[in-house]
C-alpha cells in the first residue's frame, strides 16, 4: 500500500496490527484463539479502508492477508488477488 492508497493514519493502523498480531501470536498461538482476536482488529481496519474508497480497501486486505502468511495462519496461495 502507498500514499496514493490510504491515509497516514490507516497506514499506522495496520503497522501496529502487525505488531500487535506478532505479540498475540507469541499470547495465544492456538488458531481458534487467535483468529477471532486479530479478526475483530482487522475488521475495523478494513471496513475504513473501504470508505476510503478507491484501492484502499484491496490494499489494506492485501496487507492483512501478508500479516497472516507471515505469522503462519495462513498460506501464501490462499491470498486474495
Amino acid at each position: 500500500m502507498n500514499d496514493a492508497d490510504a491515509s497516514p493514519a490507516l497506514l499506522q493502523r495496520l503497522r501496529q496490527l502487525r505488531n500487535d498480531a506478532a505479540r498475540l501470536k507469541a499470547e495465544v498461538p492456538d488458531p481458534a484463539d487467535f483468529m477471532p482476536a486479530f479478526a475483530g482488529e482487522a475488521d475495523g481496519i478494513l471496513e475504513d479502508a473501504d470508505r476510503l474508497g478507491g484501492d484502499c480497501w484491496e490494499s489494506a486486505s492485501h496487507m492483512v492477508d501478508e500479516i497472516l502468511i507471515d505469522l503462519g495462519y495462513m498460506d501464501a496461495a490462499e491470498r486474495q488477488t
